[in-house]
């Protein structure tokens, strides 16, 4: 439900900027944040993670805190030095500059954005560590709430790009609050030197995966506005931003499953291992399908009502990247169990190939020529492109990994909900929807598109009581209220 409003705000957000200060102004903001993006993963490096691994695995609280938060610390302040150093010599060592002095400015905020949203993101891998979901998540929406509604305010009353990009670092400082007051009475001890070691035992073979997958999923972004305009970015981003809406359950389930799987390897329950790890595959596609083939076939619907009609111009990307991000939600059980297997050094192999073959393939997708050479120019299509045809690889090599660690398989009953969703298109595209023309009948085109293809599913005997009872039961709105107030006041 957090994933799903703060999906809502981050569009309606979206929506104001380019309707009201138009596609470039939301290029320059993807852009600054994008390129201090580039060297995030320096805040990181793996150590997150290993944050929630061995909270899961129940060690000491208090010399966990100490000792992550202390490198934490450090690591951001190696993120800061590092981008000031860059710019530095970008501009004055070798000569080079920004499109514009806003873009720099944009960069400039940015860089404390990130600072302050790493420290905040420690916090949160503290409390799902601790399965302390509603926590996590409070946080989280205090984030995205903030953000959105000070980026609304923001654009109709001042109409500032480089205020734009500091309402990301408001909207971050105030969830850092929240954070600190939940964190208030948890243990903290001075770092301890063994548990530093097994933290960076934990963290080093993903520090240098994580970090190129950081800067691969940024150099996209990068090198449209470097080649192409802000115009371009806009399109790329806002179609990754309706793409991504795919990932709101996946997520979800994720927060919860890693530290899940953890605890079932830690204490040796394989069956259950695999068995968490199938059925989340098998929901994550079951509720993930049915959206990502509602884009599929009505784009230009979507992006005229939802976005602008200055916007259709990324149509091809939003398939693209349709697409992509289906193949990405699936993945997510299989990344979840390997890394919960406490075998890092595999994710971090797969992630470099994936990250190295991205930017390798941006390179040649997206410019029109490159140091003289002629490549195929395709500007954010290309992106999208490149992206797809990475995890595409890339996700062979991640089953097949899953498989020979624990013997996981994937469910067969995967096919069916493609089936479904193949049928519920087909249907869709020969009758007329052209009465949808506004957002109501635009929401109302989204359910009856639902509806059909829960009811092929039915037929099909694939989705069944025991099915929606456990959706029913997961959404209830006394028991997830019950939940989380329990779990604020400390009843967990």
């Amino acid at each position: 439900m957090n994933n799903v409003l703060a999906a809502l705000l981050g569009y309606v957000a979206m929506f104001f900027i380019i309707r009201y200060m138009g596609k470039e102004a939301l290029g320059i903001v993807a852009f600054g944040i994008s390129f201090a993006g580039l060297f995030s993963f320096l805040a990181n490096l793996g150590f997150d993670s290993a944050q929630t691994k061995r909270i899961s695995e129940g060690k000491d609280m208090a010399k966990c805190n100490g000792t992550y938060f202390s490198i934490k610390l450090g690591l951001i302040s190696l993120f800061v030095f590092v981008v000031f150093l860059s710019i530095y010599v970008w501009k004055h060592v070798l000569g080079n500059g920004f499109e514009s002095p806003l873009h720099e400015k944009v960069v400039y905020v940015s860089i404390a954005y990130w600072a302050v949203f790493s420290l905040l993101m420690g916090f949160v891998s503290t409390f799902n560590g601790r399965k302390e979901i509603a926590k996590a998540q409070t946080i989280r929406f205090f984030n995205d709430i903030s953000r959105s509604s000070l980026l609304i305010i923001i654009t109709l009353s001042f109409a500032s790009v480089l205020a734009l990009a500091g309402a990301y670092l408001a909207g971050t400082l105030i969830a850092l609050s929240v954070a600190l007051f939940f964190f208030r009475k948890l243990p903290v001890s001075r770092p301890d030197m063994e548990y530093a070691r097994s933290y960076a035992k934990f963290a080093i073979p993903l520090a240098i995966a994580s970090s190129m997958v950081t800067i691969a999923s940024n150099t996209d972004v990068v090198m449209i506005q470097w080649f192409w305009s802000s115009s371009d970015v806009a399109d790329y981003y806002a179609s990754k931003k309706i793409a991504m809406l795919l990932t709101m359950v996946s997520i979800a389930v994720s927060t919860a499953l890693y530290p899940t799987l953890s605890s079932y390897h830690s204490s040796g329950q394989m069956d259950a291992l695999r068995q968490k790890t199938v059925a989340a595959e098998r929901y994550l596609s079951m509720f993930m399908f049915p959206a990502a083939f509602f884009i599929l076939v009505f784009p230009e619907n979507i992006i005229e009502i939802m976005l602008s009609r200055s916007m259709l111009t990324s149509v091809p990307t939003l398939r693209t990247l349709t697409i992509l991000y289906a193949v990405i939600v699936l993945n997510y059980p299989y990344n979840n169990l390997i890394a919960a297997m406490d075998r890092t050094p595999i994710l971090g192999k797969i992630n470099i190939v994936r990250a190295l073959l991205n930017i390798g393939l941006n390179l040649v997708f997206i410019p029109v020529s490159f140091m003289g050479i002629k490549l195929l120019g395709l500007g954010a299509f290309g992106a999208a492109i490149a992206t797809l045809i990475t995890f595409l690889v890339t996700s062979v090599s991640l089953r097949w990994a899953a498989y020979r660690l624990s013997g996981v398989v994937m469910d067969g009953r995967i096919f069916k909900h493609i089936i479904a969703g193949l049928l519920t298109s087909i249907i869709f595209y020969a009758v007329d929807t052209s009465w949808a023309v506004r957002w109501y009948s635009l929401v109302l085109l989204a359910g009856l598109f639902l509806g059909l293809y829960f009811l092929i599913l039915t037929t099909m005997k694939e989705f069944t009581k025991e099915d929606l009872d456990m959706v029913l039961d997961a959404l209830h709105p006394k028991k997830m209220a019950s939940y989380v107030n329990g779990e604020l006041r400390g009843k967990k």
